[in-house]
């Protein structure tokens, strides 16, 4: 985390009418929602999930932590211990908080599944929590994604793409990993699949939050995250803004 903590950037708090009260992402002052956020207000994305998004840092694209997250999986695989390490690391400092939103002790760790059909154990982030040992011995193939003619991955909602794995959710607490979250879309489709499988609680956590620089250029949130800002904010793994 050291190594990694210059380019994290600090997740700001919801009280900032400039962040999105679903993602933490920017949003447009005097809106509540960024704009793939209010897609999913409008599509009936379950309220339980549009209230347990946890983004664990912000990513600018370009940015160097955007570019390990988007090259951990091929051509850059030593980048998985860096995932690794903010997951273990924001997991072990806010697992009460988290449990808090789950309505109990989380169960079950499981990551957004793969949608290129790779097998549970070859897919890069399922490698990444594994090597963390808090996680390990929770972590669970719970979905599977089948993909269905007319989805927009990027813009719709369609957890019925998402079939149930070999472990059952049923009554279970369940945190779902997502490694990047652009638009949400992925995540809150295989959070809803979760819930209708019979998940008591699901927190979808994002290892980062990802915020297009050009897009948000000059935009107070891109002030207080990125790296060649004056107005940078230490990153600070212990920081809760949900």
């Amino acid at each position: 985390m050291a190594e990694l903590a210059s380019e994290l950037g600090q997740v700001q708090p919801r009280s900032e009418p400039w962040v999105c009260d679903v993602c933490m992402g920017g949003v447009v002052e005097r809106f509540d929602h960024c704009p793939a956020c209010n897609r999913w207000v409008e599509k009936g994305v379950p309220q339980s999930l549009l209230t347990s998004v946890v983004p664990a840092t912000i990513a600018t694209d370009p940015g160097r932590w955007y570019s390990r997250l988007a090259t951990y999986k091929v051509s850059n695989p030593a980048y998985r211990g860096h995932i690794a390490a903010v997951a273990w690391s924001f997991i072990d400092e806010h697992e009460t908080r988290l449990a808090t939103i789950a309505g109990g002790p989380i169960d079950i760790v499981t990551p957004v599944p793969s949608k290129k059909g790779r097998p549970f154990i070859e897919q890069p982030l399922q490698q990444a929590l594994a090597a963390v040992r808090p996680i390990a011995g929770r972590l669970a193939e719970t979905l599977r994604f089948e993909p269905a003619e007319g989805i927009h991955l990027r813009n719709d909602y369609y957890p019925d793409c998402f079939d149930p794995g070999p472990v059952r959710v049923g009554g279970s607490r369940v945190l779902l990993v997502e490694d990047s979250w652009v638009t949400g879309a992925t995540a809150l489709s295989a959070g809803g699949a979760l819930l209708k499988y019979g998940a008591e609680g699901v927190i979808v956590l994002s290892i980062a939050r990802v915020l297009n620089a050009d897009y948000w250029k000059g935009h107070p949130y891109l002030e207080r995250v990125a790296i060649d800002s004056e107005s940078r904010e230490p990153f600070d793994i212990t920081l809760w803004r949900r």
